[in-house]
């Protein structure tokens, strides 16, 4: 398991570098090559309303790729779009019916209704993502979403995952601690941290008044909170010794 977590670990390291290395060559690209695009995404006169800067790494691969390979990495980028949500519908419908449904039924839960259950799940799943695609507004960037409810997962469960595979003391307690302490990711959403009074802004103009605390900052602090729980978690409620009968099993 150790050697599988270290290897997988290079993969998922190299799915965070290669967006940030696109963002990275934009900005060099703007600032040194392309001074009609950097007027519009660092403006000098204060009055002139700059561009989001979501819109740099595009523009930036716009400029650089000829027509026809420009066609081929966005039908690739669609193809993988695809491919990836149909492994995401069939893992979330999966696991609900398996981990939710499936304890609720007991043992009448027979093989045919898990797969109904799963098929259902797909298409409610489904149209749950066209809705929030199409219909629902945020206030926040979509990527601002992805990130935090990833993060409420994702913090938690890299404690656990580490601790559990490379520390002894480790418990279950603990790390049902961590991931319930991964809920407190949610706080880097806009609307929450208003509503907790985490970001005050004048309801007239929107402009930020106070902030105590960045979206950045919600989830580094949550990552050590993990940490930090579950290891109290753990040394506080250990696991009690394991039987000679059931280490054998």
């Amino acid at each position: 398991v150790k050697r599988q977590y270290m290897w997988s670990s290079i993969s998922f390291m190299i799915r965070f570098l290669i967006p940030s290395f696109w963002g990275i060559c934009a900005f060099v690209f703007i600032m040194t090559m392309a001074p009609d695009l950097k007027a519009i995404f660092f403006p000098a006169d204060s009055s002139v309303t700059e561009v989001n800067n979501l819109y740099a790494m595009p523009i930036f691969l716009g400029r650089i790729l000829p027509a026809g390979l420009i066609g081929i990495i966005t039908a690739a980028m669609i193809a993988a779009f695809m491919s990836t949500h149909d492994s995401y519908l069939l893992c979330w419908s999966s696991v609900i019916t398996q981990d939710v449904i499936a304890p609720i039924m007991g043992k009448e839960f027979s093989t045919a209704n898990r797969i109904k259950w799963t098929r259902i799940l797909i298409v409610v799943i489904g149209l749950y993502i066209l809705y929030w695609g199409l219909v629902y507004e945020g206030n926040d960037d979509i990527w601002d979403y992805m990130s935090v409810t990833g993060a409420i997962y994702f913090t938690g469960a890299f404690s656990l995952l580490v601790g559990g595979l490379y520390w002894k003391g480790a418990s279950s307690s603990g790390a049902f601690m961590a991931l319930l302490s991964g809920l407190t990711a949610i706080l880097g959403l806009d609307p929450v941290q208003r509503l907790v009074g985490l970001k005050v802004v004048d309801p007239e103009t929107d402009e930020i008044i106070r902030q105590t605390m960045t979206s950045d900052q919600i989830g580094l602090s949550t990552v050590a909170l993990t940490v930090v729980v579950f290891v109290l978690g753990s040394l506080i409620f250990p696991d009690k010794p394991k039987t000679a009968q059931a280490a054998a099993v």
